[in-house]
């Protein structure tokens, strides 16, 4: 069992007049069926089974900029881009 939270901004789709951005709360699970292939065990299927999720509207802004916070971008300027490039890792196009 996982728990996931997303925040989104106030200027996305479907916010409240006067809310600061909608906030989904999930609560996803891994349903995994496992096979042996050549002595490894591998994931031969898997499934997301979400169990519940929670949708509300912000009062307050998102209070993310700080020196310690890793904020997320949606380009290739994310962390995950940085790190692969680090590991010398192929870029992704």
């Amino acid at each position: 069992m996982a728990h996931a939270v997303y925040r989104f901004r106030k200027e996305s789709p479907r916010v409240a007049p006067a809310s600061h951005g909608p906030r989904k709360q999930t609560y996803p699970r891994y349903v995994d069926r496992f096979e042996c292939r050549e002595g490894d065990w591998r994931i031969a299927e898997r499934c997301l089974v979400v169990a519940d999720q929670i949708n509300e509207q912000m009062t307050t802004p998102a209070e993310t900029e700080t020196d310690d916070f890793l904020v997320p971008r949606r380009d290739d300027q994310d962390t995950y881009y940085r790190m692969r490039e680090e590991a010398g890792l192929a870029k992704i196009v």
